[in-house]
């Protein structure tokens, strides 16, 4: 049975671009008719990816990045910082389905001496966030030579095991 996939990657980058050259506008009214125009557009672009889906039984893959969105305090002050979609709520109404994907390097033990070695492997994570049939959930692989496999054993159960973000 074929594979019957569209990824699209990345969708966020396009509309990015788009909305930096709209600044040109002292007052603003280019960059609220661009709002408006990139909200249209994905809107549009969602209903067509969602036909062709239907249309072709197919699953439709469209990466949307992380962006860091500066939040603001009762008093209109800098408050902190939360990730945020990079393609905003209208394009979060349109999917159906919505996964994260993490990864993280794990540091453990590769020895059974006492002056055991340490090793890293990049573990990824893939967490169901958004599934009307489907309830939320994580699982953890590794990317190898081989292909996409599961984690093994000795790194979810070290007790060296140390969890950091790549830098």
């Amino acid at each position: 049975t074929p594979v019957k996939l569209v990824v699209i990657d990345s969708l966020a980058f396009h509309y990015r671009v788009a909305s930096l050259s709209s600044y040109t506008d002292v007052n603003n009214s280019s960059k609220k008719n661009n709002s408006l125009s990139s909200t249209h557009n994905l809107t549009r672009m969602a209903a067509f990816l969602t036909e062709l889906a239907s249309e072709f039984d197919l699953a439709v893959v469209a990466m949307n990045h992380l962006t860091t969105r500066i939040e603001k305090d009762d008093s209109n002050n800098m408050g902190g910082t939360k990730l945020v979609p990079a393609l905003g709520e209208s394009w979060a109404h349109s999917i159906t389905s919505r996964l994260m994907i993490d990864h993280y390097r794990h540091f453990h033990n590769t020895g059974t001496s006492s002056s055991a070695t340490r090793g890293m492997e990049e573990v990824r994570t893939c967490t169901l966030v958004k599934s009307p049939h489907k309830p939320n959930g994580t699982a953890l692989f590794m990317i190898t030579d081989k292909g996409i496999r599961g984690v093994p054993p000795h790194l979810l159960q070290s007790q060296g095991t140390k969890r950091s973000r790549p830098s």
